[in-house]
């Protein structure tokens, strides 16, 4: 989805692309060390809680 909001060519899709595969290491490595989800879930809702804050706050800004 990314390069659909910055360009199949813009310095911001690989840069967020990247963030979210360092992400996905994280998590796997997470999950690895204590072989249960619940670490892994846990951080993701609260990285997308954020994620959705940022944008809630960016909608708002422009209304």
């Amino acid at each position: 989805m990314l390069p659909v909001f910055f360009g199949w060519g813009s310095f911001l899709s690989l840069f967020f692309s990247l963030g979210v595969a360092v992400g996905g290491v994280a998590w796997a490595w997470l999950y690895h060390r204590s072989r249960s989800l619940f670490g892994p879930w846990l951080s993701h809702a609260l990285v997308d809680a954020g994620i959705f804050f940022v944008g809630f706050e960016i909608v708002k800004s422009a209304w």
